[in-house]
């Protein structure tokens, strides 16, 4: 099969990885695949071309035309394409009898903010998903932590696209790494919604013996730096009596503000030595991850199924995440199936931040943190798995193969 891969960044975070995985795993299997990325075609978009990117859509039309895909697969495409490609893959379909998939990794078709949030007096809420408000009732809400402007562009862009223009019925088939999201999906209307889950990495090597004992608390957080993320609070609310190496992997709109809390930290005569690390090619990051006693994903706003907890937990890697409800339900589920040591703090507490800590610190000192299981990799949905599932899909429909 032809297949084409739709995607907002070459590199980015999870779903980027996903990208370029799924596009490995499909050549490897004899598929002729094409990655086209809205960073290849332009770096910002315009106001207008948030909401429709005509560049991008002129693009995108012309490798469909030349190509002639058997099967789009479309991933993010909310930052720099626009939901309005989704009309050039429905002309595909029309034209070459192209099968249309969207793999949902967040809650964009389900909210005008990704992480299922809105603003009240400068305090994040959780919105009620889906939203199915109108056009003004959106509009009364604040959709980005930033300004109205940009919270009136996210509305705009959901209502031209899926309100006004119905975008999100285009795709034959709908893709959910979690069956919460799936079921907000679902509720949207007559929509073929399937759950296929991210697949894990093999199980490594990298396994370390037990009772192995670092120097101190080695910690990682790999996350875009995005303020739904809650990688600065946690920097500011860590524990300053607690010696520990806090290694953060990514970079985004909060980075600055990361800065100023590690030098903040430094200049209080914190324990903690935090470094901010970049965006690392993913099996740089994967080693870091397993060079760490722990993973923290702190995230403030709604997660879906992030990829990085399942890499720590096939590393062997201890995790301590948010009581965010996807976060707690996936450690909570995975974790004492695969013997790996999980913990769960209230990202808005920083004194549960510091008792779950001091749990963690305790069992490093005894020696009692990381997993010896070298056969975690028959506790996860595997790569195999994940590509079978993924061309039964592909397959769903009849192919064009002339």
């Amino acid at each position: 099969m032809r297949i084409l891969l739709l995607n907002d960044y070459q590199t980015h975070g999870g779903v980027e990885v996903m990208v370029q995985r799924t596009a490995s795993m499909l050549r490897e299997n004899g598929h002729e695949v094409r990655v086209l990325t809205g960073d290849q075609i332009c770096s910002k978009p315009s106001i207008l071309g948030y909401i429709s990117n005509a560049r991008c859509k002129r693009a995108v039309r012309d490798v469909i035309t030349e190509f002639a895909p058997h099967v789009i697969h479309v991933h993010n495409l909310y930052h720099l394409l626009s939901p309005a490609i989704l009309s050039e893959c429905e002309r595909a379909r029309a034209e070459f009898g192209s099968h249309i998939l969207v793999s949902a990794h967040d809650h964009h078709l389900v909210c005008p903010n990704p992480g299922g949030n809105y603003w009240l007096r400068g305090n994040r809420q959780q919105a009620n998903m889906p939203v199915r408000s109108g056009l003004f009732g959106m509009l009364r809400k604040r959709w980005d932590h930033r300004t109205y402007a940009h919270s009136i562009l996210r509305v705009l862009q959901r209502h031209w696209n899926y309100t006004r223009h119905k975008r999100h019925l285009i795709p034959d088939v709908i893709l959910s790494p979690s069956e919460q999201l799936a079921k907000y999906i679902t509720a949207l209307g007559d929509l073929d919604v399937r759950v296929l889950p991210n697949p894990a990495p093999a199980a490594t090597n990298r396994l370390r013996p037990n009772g192995s004992i670092s120097e101190r608390l080695a910690a990682v957080v790999v996350s875009r730096l995005d303020p739904e993320k809650g990688v600065a609070e946690l920097i500011r609310d860590w524990p300053s009596d607690l010696a520990a190496k806090l290694s953060i992997v990514g970079d985004g709109k909060e980075t600055d503000r990361c800065k100023k809390w590690i030098n903040r930290k430094r200049a209080e005569g914190s324990l903690l030595e935090a470094s901010l690390l970049g965006q690392l090619p993913h099996d740089q990051a994967m080693n870091t991850i397993a060079d760490a006693d722990l993973l923290i994903v702190p995230s403030i706003g709604s997660e879906v199924a992030p990829l990085v907890v399942d890499e720590a937990f096939a590393l062997g890697t201890a995790v301590l995440v948010t009581n965010q409800p996807a976060l707690q339900s996936l450690v909570e589920s995975k974790g004492p199936a695969i013997n790996t040591k999980s913990w769960i703090y209230s990202q808005t507490d920083a004194s549960d931040l510091r008792a779950q800590l001091m749990k963690i610190e305790s069992a490093r000192s005894a020696g009692d943190l990381h997993v010896t299981d070298s056969g975690l990799s028959s506790h996860f949905f595997t790569e195999s798995e994940f590509l079978q599932q993924l061309l039964s899909v592909y397959q769903d429909r009849g192919t064009n193969e002339g």
